[in-house]
């Protein structure tokens, strides 16, 4: 299971080793054979983020599995894979800094009058 996942799954969508050895390691960690006892934890409670813990289920039917899917939370927290809390809002910003870079990369360099404001500062609300 682990390979199939490492490999083939999601292994042929990485490009470097680093987060290839990441994969592997977080699937390992969880693909083991007391991840089928109850007292496995998944995800451990994580009070900062508000995670809660995340137990296998017990399952006698189709329909608990089911449940127990339903009942985990709907958003994804960086913390069940290690990463610090704040680790989607630092991409986000480093993102939008790349964003803003290249905007002003192509920018017209006209002055839009004496104050040497341009119309991209206008267009993004940049005030000198």
């Amino acid at each position: 299971m682990t390979t199939l996942l490492c490999k083939s799954v999601y292994g042929g969508r990485i490009d470097n080793e680093i987060d290839q050895r990441l994969l592997e390691a977080f699937v390992t960690k969880i693909f083991t054979g007391e991840s089928f006892q109850s007292t496995f934890s998944f995800v451990d409670e994580d009070e900062e983020s508000g995670t809660p813990c995340i137990h296998p289920p017990v399952l006698n039917s189709y329909h608990d599995l089911l449940d127990w899917v339903d009942a985990l939370p709907n958003t994804q927290i960086p913390t069940w894979i290690g990463l610090p809390v704040n680790a989607e809002t630092v991409l986000l910003t480093n993102r939008a800094k790349v964003l803003v870079a290249n905007t002003l990369k192509l920018q017209v360099h006209i002055p839009y009058s004496m104050t040497g404001v341009t119309f991209m500062h206008m267009a993004l609300g940049i005030e000198l």
